[in-house]
């Protein structure tokens, strides 16, 4: 019974499909807490460039420099906790994060009317809020939401896709929806110090889970969604 000197390896059958980078990170995020390999978030940098949506530790380090802020902070919803006040009326706390950190945002009555089916937990948004610095923390209150996948289509007009060879264009072609305003430019490494661009004819559709959905196929080292 104990006389095995090694365990069996595990084999995984051809037929697995790989999940999603988003569905990886959900997954990791549900089994310890945090994402482990990286953060939904990460693929949007420049988006957030172009907006100006600050990262938390930029939000923070401005609350602290003038005491109060407001202006739009982008984060991966991890948990909503609703309740009442002592007058009755129905408040949220949420806790977010980004590659940055986590932070908590407190939305009242006339927020959760306008914008409870965009505050659920897992899902990234784009979050215009209000904040002063307390003796306990920076108190941050919602002002406005919007879906980060909204707010990607809404201005999104270039995915810059980078592969490792021109033999994966194919299959991520395949998955280009035409009718937007978007366009694709492929980036191709030849060499330590050089790549080549490949401009795809047409306009697309350019949304975050599209995105999502080409960085995960193989082959692809990073998508940019500006």
């Amino acid at each position: 019974m104990f006389a095995s000197d090694q365990p069996e390896p595990i084999k995984l059958t051809q037929n697995v499909t790989g999940w999603k980078p988003e569905e990886r990170l959900e997954r990791e995020r549900s089994a310890i807490g945090f994402h482990l390999s990286g953060h939904p978030l990460d693929q949007f940098t420049e988006l957030f460039e172009r907006l100006k949506v600050k990262t938390w530790l930029e939000f923070e380090r401005i609350v602290k420099d003038r005491g109060r802020f407001a202006g739009p902070v982008a984060g991966t919803i991890s948990s909503r906790n609703d309740r009442r006040t002592r007058k009755g009326t129905l408040m949220a706390i949420m806790a977010l994060s980004d590659a940055t950190g986590s932070f908590e945002v407190i939305a009242f009555s006339e927020q959760l009317s306008l914008y409870s089916d965009v505050l659920v937990a897992g899902k990234s948004v784009i979050l215009t809020v209000e904040a002063d610095e307390r003796p306990d923390g920076i108190g941050m209150r919602l002002i406005s939401a919007e879906p980060l996948e909204k707010a990607a289509e809404r201005v999104g007009k270039e995915l810059r896709i980078y592969v490792e060879a021109d033999k994966c264009i194919g299959p991520i072609h395949s998955q280009l929806k035409p009718g937007g305003e978007g366009h694709v430019v492929f980036v191709i490494p030849r060499g330590p110090a050089k790549d080549y661009e490949i401009d795809v004819p047409g306009r697309f559709r350019l949304t975050a889970e599209l995105a999502g959905a080409v960085k995960a196929l193989a082959g692809v080292v990073d998508v940019r969604l500006n």
